[in-house]
């Protein structure tokens, strides 16, 4: 990672509300935290679903590895 002057300027700018390492990260990713790139809780899945919908889908393995 390599923070140069524009990330601090711009964080002086943002009135507080950024780090030069936030700007950074908002630059090279669009978020501010890798934590913003974690899936949701909401979006989990119940125990025994897969991503298509069925319910112990005889093809859930490849499904999910396919990126269905």
């Amino acid at each position: 990672m390599t923070i140069e002057k524009r990330h601090h300027i711009l964080a002086e700018t943002s009135g507080g509300k950024y780090t030069a390492e936030d700007v950074y990260n908002l630059e090279k990713y669009g978020v501010t935290h890798p934590r913003d790139l974690a899936p949701s809780p909401e979006d989990e899945l119940p125990e025994g679903v897969c991503v298509c919908g069925v319910y112990n889908c005889p093809d859930g393995y490849a499904h999910t590895t396919s990126g269905y």
